[in-house]
């Protein structure tokens, strides 16, 4: 009898940024913007690979620098936003996460 052939690989998933490498980090970031009355508080998540991702990161707290002031009264949440967002600028790659990931988008 014949041994069985090993499963196959699930395939791996290429940074939907730089389309070089793969994919090994996601984050889940806090996102502010605000329009003087009206704004708009949310996550974004971001997947790619790491230095792709640390570069989004950074993007998105000058962003949230920039306009996440003008939301009166919770433009005053943007300062411990932004210290949240800043722990995120080392973040390092998270395979259990990317897994999770894959799974909900349904590649694995």
């Amino acid at each position: 009898m014949q041994p069985l052939p090993p499963p196959p690989q699930p395939p791996t998933v290429g940074c939907p940024l730089c389309v070089t490498n793969k994919v090994d980090t996601v984050v889940s970031i806090a996102r502010i913007r605000g329009l003087v009355l009206f704004g708009r508080m949310d996550d974004l998540v971001i997947y790619g690979c790491n230095a792709c991702v640390r570069r989004a990161v950074r993007i998105e707290t000058a962003k949230n620098l920039l306009l996440g002031w003008w939301w009166f009264p919770l433009g005053l949440a943007t300062g411990p936003i932004l210290t949240d967002n800043l722990r995120l600028w080392r973040v390092a790659p998270n395979p259990s996460g990317v897994d999770q990931l894959l799974r909900q988008l349904g590649y694995r």
